[in-house]
């Protein structure tokens, strides 16, 4: 017998202020990047938690600060016993595999997070 509880999915309330819901399908659909900017507390996180569940597509959060660097987004190779593997990071996890990337305080990290940031861009927009 199904379990109905084990099937509901709880999706995160928002409340929408304005045409929020309409641009980043427009946003989504274009495969664009987009800022949310606000006060702490204004309903960033939740919006994008919101987006993200209604629409069913994974979300990774990377909470940066000022040793966040673009190798933390972008992966790194390791030694993995006797051989070198590469890992892959969150910018390229969320590339690869359509994901929405929410780069939270990405203010506060370093300036080659920023860099990795457009050029991955530009090499996504650049393949689709």
């Amino acid at each position: 017998m199904d379990n109905p509880v084990s099937e509901y999915k709880k999706i995160p309330y928002y409340r929408p202020t304005g045409k929020e819901l309409e641009i980043f399908d427009k946003v989504w659909q274009n495969r664009l990047p987009l800022l949310l900017k606000g006060p702490t507390g204004s309903g960033k996180s939740r919006f994008v938690e919101h987006i993200s569940s209604i629409k069913n597509i994974r979300m990774i959060t990377v909470s940066c600060h000022e040793e966040t660097s673009a190798t933390d987004l972008i992966g790194r190779f390791i030694i993995k016993g006797a051989e070198t593997v590469w890992i892959d990071g969150p910018l390229t996890e969320a590339v690869k595999t359509g994901a929405i990337l929410y780069l939270d305080e990405v203010a506060e990290a370093r300036p080659d997070v920023i860099v990795a940031i457009i050029l991955s861009q530009t090499i996504v927009g650049n393949c689709i």
